[in-house]
């Protein structure tokens, strides 16, 4: 079944029966060399050891043969061995990259996901709402990229050691023929973590995953009637939420309840992410993770209490952004729900499990 999403100004599709997932967007990772490229020659002047002359410009490294080669042949001897260590360093992690503007302009950071199958490739700017997606191939110290939605792009990443660390120099470039790429620096290695969620895979393997013991301490129902809101957590990873808000008129006593489902997690024992999915019958577009994530003080068997974080706002669409800084009220844990439209998770099943799969295949836009 394919589902279409429109957000904005952006088509999206969803197709919960493919593999990937796969949310477009990322205008600036398919033009970065012509956005951030300097058109000029550099030439530079070394010393040429063994030959008694100085000053001769030193000649273009070469590319191996073997490297050169179409896609179906793999480079040999030494090429060979850093072939297996790389790719086999590579698989399933997540790979930071900060790139430096070589007109001077601010640093543009790309976040490379790097599948433990070895080929599939998922990738965005941390602050882009979805990934991209494409596949990877490593041949020597070289990383061939492709974008499912760019054809016409094949960047290469190349990389001086075939194990990364932070605060290695790579450059991207065009193509084997381009001498003129764009330098960046390792900012950030970490494996890939079940809250790396990229692709409908991700997402159903993150569903399978046990909770931690932050996670098992938040399992249950809950409320926080300061922000008018019931809650239950399951051991699945998928939640049901009731909203009460007051309508967008504005009209006194005139409120909105809003069902919704979605995923939940906590990460590194103070992090709690929440996505929602599914909002009164019709599908929201997954973002994955791209919510603010609330930061956990204490953690008592009733209760769950948050820091302080900044915020922004307008009063009006045409007003002027408001800073200042908020803490959300506390949560506090319930037996059983009172509310209509949560009264059927009450029992015992309403905690095990909720088949969120089926669900978004049900709901319409």
């Amino acid at each position: 079944m394919s589902l279409s999403v429109s957000q904005g100004n952006r088509e999206e599709q969803w197709d919960l029966n493919d593999d990937p997932l796969n949310f477009s967007e990322s205008e600036w990772w398919g033009r970065i060399l012509s956005a951030m490229k300097v058109l000029i020659s550099i030439l530079i002047g070394l010393s040429v050891v063994g030959c008694g002359k100085k000053g001769t410009p030193r000649q273009q490294e070469k590319v191996p043969a073997s490297l050169n080669a179409g896609n179906n042949e793999k480079p040999k001897g030494e090429s060979q061995r850093l072939l297996a260590s790389l790719a086999q360093f590579l698989k399933g992690q997540q790979v930071d990259i900060k790139f430096t503007d070589p007109d001077g302009g601010d640093q543009k950071t790309l976040q490379f996901v790097f599948k433990k199958d070895g080929h599939s490739l998922s990738f965005r700017e941390p602050d882009q709402l979805s990934y991209d997606h494409g596949t990877y191939e490593v041949r020597g110290k070289l990383i061939f990229l492709t974008n499912n939605d760019l054809n016409s792009w094949k960047p290469v990443l190349k990389v001086k050691t075939e194990t990364l660390a932070i605060g290695d120099v790579v450059d991207l470039l065009d193509s084997l023929d381009d001498d003129n790429g764009i330098e960046g620096e390792i900012a950030k290695i970490e494996p890939k973590s079940i809250y790396t969620i990229t692709d409908l895979k991700d997402f159903k393997e993150f569903l399978k995953v046990p909770l931690n013991d932050e996670e098992t301490k938040y399992e249950g129902r809950w409320e926080c009637k300061d922000l008018g809101f019931w809650l239950i957590q399951r051991k699945d990873r998928t939640y049901t939420m009731l909203e009460v808000l007051q309508a967008e008129d504005e009209i006194e006593g005139k409120f909105v309840r809003r069902l919704e489902h979605g995923i939940w997690g906590i990460k590194d024992r103070k992090l709690l992410y929440r996505e929602l999915l599914i909002r009164d019958g019709e599908l929201i577009p997954p973002v994955f993770w791209r919510m603010f994530p609330e930061e956990i003080t204490s953690f008592g068997v009733d209760k769950i209490t948050f820091s302080e974080r900044e915020i922004s706002y307008q009063k009006d669409p045409e007003g002027e952004i408001i800073k200042g800084k908020y803490v959300p009220p506390p949560q506090i844990r319930v037996q059983q729900f009172q509310e209509p439209e949560m009264k059927p998770y009450n029992d015992k099943a309403g905690l095990e499990g909720f088949d969120i799969i089926k669900a978004m295949e049900k709901t319409k836009r």
